[in-house]
């Protein structure tokens, strides 16, 4: 996707080697150095770090044990290793370098801690996102909140993500606090995932790779359980508003119990 840099501000690359889309590692006949594609650094640099380095056709370009303390470490955050180092060295690894950028690099480091801060406020106003949609869908009536089951679950399931388990860079917080409510951002693209049925054979070859699974888990016409039911089925209109009402009882109880238990718990955040 993006182009293989070729020369570097310091000299003709003679080897590149991809970390990640758009982020290389490049070395030249006698330097070394990180250069990261414009739209790339939006990615997974913070907009303290892309205030290092210099820019040259397209790349920002990263050189010196200064800069590179810095890059790497935004780096390692989404899980970029531009060291070599394997995954069972990373926690060691990480803990030097963040010692190092303090020490190298204490204004950027001051620059972090107040991305901190503004992570809290991402928190915060994900989490009004989050109360603001629950108390419109407690105000419609039933039918209102049955159709709108699968808004509910990709809401519901982008709030947990982004409050409880993603471990937010800080380039992540920056973006997402430009918006009013990013928390919709996250769920609509959740929910335009889940309503991509365009090719669902993979969901029929994966339950005939597994013939066994789905017998001693479901109900067979010759279970005698299943003989009534088989004699008098329901219409297939009646049989998606029975699933419906009963997810959205389940979603309801499940919804209040989530939210008194937050609220007797203080809120866990991310970095």
């Amino acid at each position: 996707m993006y182009p293989n840099p070729k020369t570097s501000p310091w000299g003709k690359v003679t080897e590149a080697n991809e970390l990640a889309s758009g982020v290389y590692a490049v070395e030249t006949r006698d330097k070394a150095g990180i250069m990261v594609w414009l739209e790339a650094a939006q990615v997974f640099l913070s907009s303290a770090a892309r205030q290092f380095g210099c820019y040259s056709n397209g790349y920002h370009c990263f050189h010196g044990a200064e800069e590179l303390a810095v890059i790497e470490y935004e780096l390692l955050e989404h899980g970029i290793y531009p060291t070599g180092r394997n995954e069972s060295e990373m926690r060691d690894f990480k803990d030097k370098l963040t010692r190092l950028v303090q020490e190298v690099n204490p204004a950027y480091w001051q620059k972090r801690q107040e991305s901190n801060a503004s992570l809290n406020i991402l928190i915060d106003r994900i989490n009004k996102n989050y109360d603001d949609f629950m108390a419109d869908i407690m105000g419609q009536d039933k039918n209102s909140i049955i159709n709108a089951v699968h808004e509910i679950s990709a809401v519901s399931d982008a709030h947990y993500y982004l409050t409880e388990s993603h471990d937010f860079s800080a380039s992540e917080a920056e973006y997402l606090l430009n918006f009013q409510n990013p928390l919709e951002i996250v769920a609509d693209e959740l929910a335009r995932r889940r309503d991509d049925i365009s090719d669902m054979s993979f969901a029929i070859d994966s339950i005939l790779e597994r013939p066994d699974s789905a017998r001693d888990t479901y109900a067979l016409m010759s279970d005698p359980g299943h003989r009534k039911e088989a004699s008098a089925p329901l219409s297939p209109t009646d049989r998606i508003k029975a699933e419906a009402r009963r997810i959205t009882e389940e979603f309801l109880t499940l919804t209040v119990a989530f939210r008194a238990k937050k609220r007797k718990q203080p809120q866990r955040f991310a970095r």
